[in-house]
């Protein structure tokens, strides 16, 4: 083998290892990105959750309020979550870089165009927040029945500029996974129909539909479709028994004059003794303006059901056929789990399902405040 042979065949094993490792740099780069960042004074330690798989995947160590640490990256669309020992506080970001820098105080993510693009959302959203507290407080504070109207009139728009500012943000991101997490973490917050455009055919080929995490909208979506069909109409009466065994109908309450919530509940359902106090306040608040709460149970057994209620206080109309979910007053409203209601105007047509928590504060609030 001549000289001039030997040596082109060095320069090509040369070429062949340098590019070698360059693909070698790539694939490992691909596999981590590094996560730098800043926490509250006195963190010691994060904990690092991936919504992907649904699960606690490691822990962060902290000293003196900043981290460095490599997060696996296997794609561009993991969605991490960042959260503090107290689960107080979760901070959002998308493995789609070689970097990301979190500053869990702020509550921002930067250095890659999804995770630039959450921060700037996450702070459109902090603003109008902001706002609406800002009213809320002036409106606590005002004995002017005048100023109290105009601004219990611009608080009724809270809900349509939630939604105005996902929906823009879904819109422009389309083709990335974006609209996964944005839609599942706000989908009780944009307008069902609405929510409903982002599963059709037409939006089939985007990215997002395709994403893990999205199945929980798709899942909420069914879930709710048949619930979402009562909105707008009047109540269908339905029958149940009291703790006596006296038969009562619910057009003995609804569509009487007044607002009337019917919850539909369980004593053996943990969701819905949580739940109860909160729907206890709002009752107690409220119906010395008329408002009313008629519990529907789906018990099969008459004295856990008598017990719970004497146990909470939840003193108002309450109504069981004791047949679990065979209820039929279940079966006439579509409900597949609980706890559940739908909130009746004073004709006893059907405003809201669903209210939960502060919620259903913020609405009965709207009416009688």
């Amino acid at each position: 083998m001549n000289k001039e042979i030997k040596k082109k065949m060095r320069q090509i094993l040369v070429f062949l290892m340098c590019t070698l490792c360059m693909i070698g740099c790539a694939q490992n780069d691909k596999k981590s990105m590094t996560l730098k960042g800043t926490a509250a004074a006195g963190t010691e330690e994060l904990l690092l959750f991936n919504f992907n798989e649904r699960k606690m995947v490691d822990t962060i160590k902290v000293s003196d309020g900043k981290f460095e640490c490599s997060v696996p990256r296997t794609s561009d669309d993991v969605f991490y979550g960042i959260v503090n020992r107290g689960y107080t506080q979760t901070v959002v970001f998308v493995s789609d870089g070689d970097m990301v820098t979190v500053d869990m105080t702020k509550e921002t993510t930067e250095g890659t165009p999804l995770n630039d693009t959450l921060t700037v959302f996450n702070k459109r959203l902090k603003a109008l927040s902001d706002k609406y507290a800002a009213m809320y407080k002036q409106y606590s504070a005002s004995n002017d029945n005048t100023e109290k109207a105009q601004l219990k009139k611009k608080m009724a728009g809270y809900g349509d500029d939630i939604s105005a500012i996902v929906c823009a943000t879904v819109d422009y991101n389309k083709t990335n996974c974006l609209p996964a997490y944005l839609l599942l973490r706000n989908m009780t917050n944009i307008d069902f129909e609405k929510l409903r455009g982002y599963l059709s055919k037409e939006n089939s080929g985007y990215a997002y539909i395709k994403h893990p995490i999205f199945t929980d909208v798709m899942m909420y979506v069914t879930e709710m479709m048949p619930q979402m069909e009562h909105i707008g109409k009047k109540f269908t009466d339905v029958t149940g028994r009291d703790f006596e065994g006296k038969e009562h109908r619910l057009s003995e309450y609804v569509g009487k004059g007044n607002y009337v919530l019917v919850d539909f509940w369980a004593s053996w359902c943990g969701p819905c003794m949580k739940e109860m106090p909160n729907v206890k306040a709002c009752w107690e608040r409220y119906r010395s303006k008329g408002f009313n709460v008629v519990g529907i149970s789906l018990d099969n057994n008459a004295n856990s059901w008598k017990a719970a209620v004497e146990r909470g206080g939840y003193n108002w109309p309450q109504m069981s056929d004791l047949k679990g979910w065979q209820s039929e007053a279940a079966a006439t409203y579509n409900v597949r789990s609980i706890p559940w209601n739908f909130l009746c105007d004073g004709e006893g047509k059907i405003l809201k399902v669903g209210l939960r928590g502060s919620e259903l504060e913020q609405v009965l609030s709207m009416i009688y405040e």
